[in-house]
């Protein structure tokens, strides 16, 4: 219920204040935060990923996944790889399941945080894994240098440089 800011520049973590979130919000670019609370156990978090300027999907925000994870449903394939023999495929063992899958690895133009102007792409590759639950799912790597403040119970985030 108390807003966190991470400052991936400098490694630090601050619980904010009332005070101190009026002082971020006049120099910070708020953008809205999906959440999606698991019965008062745990909550997912979404943002809104834009892919090459015109797809825009709801991606997972799983700093867990890797730092510069960005993971797509295949469904996007046809909206976002003009060149689909370009893809590579590599194999994958679900974790949960022991199924085999293969992922398509390819590049997209442009990622970017959608609305944002100071979060746009940290690495245009991408995997379109099978399976996968949500539209997308995204690391914590587009926010590498910059200060990141969660606000959850206002459902934003606000970004400083």
């Amino acid at each position: 219920k108390q807003p966190v800011t991470i400052n991936f520049k400098n490694k630090t973590m601050i619980l904010e204040t009332t005070q101190s979130m009026a002082d971020i919000e006049k120099t910070a670019e708020q953008l809205p935060l999906i959440v999606n609370d698991l019965v008062d156990l745990g909550i997912d978090v979404f943002v809104n990923v834009c892919l090459n300027d015109s797809v825009k999907i709801r991606a997972e925000f799983d700093t867990g996944s890797g730092f510069n994870a960005l993971m797509i449903n295949p469904h996007y394939i046809p909206m976002t790889i003009a060149d689909t023999s370009a893809l590579i495929s590599k194999d994958y063992t679900n974790p949960l399941s022991g199924e085999k899958m293969t992922d398509k690895i390819g590049k997209i133009n442009s990622v970017s945080y959608c609305g944002s102007s100071l979060l746009n792409s940290y690495n245009n590759s991408a995997i379109f894994r099978q399976g996968l639950i949500y539209e997308g799912l995204i690391g914590s790597g587009m926010f590498k240098d910059k200060i990141l403040t969660i606000d959850i119970p206002n459902k934003r985030i606000l970004v400083r440089n």
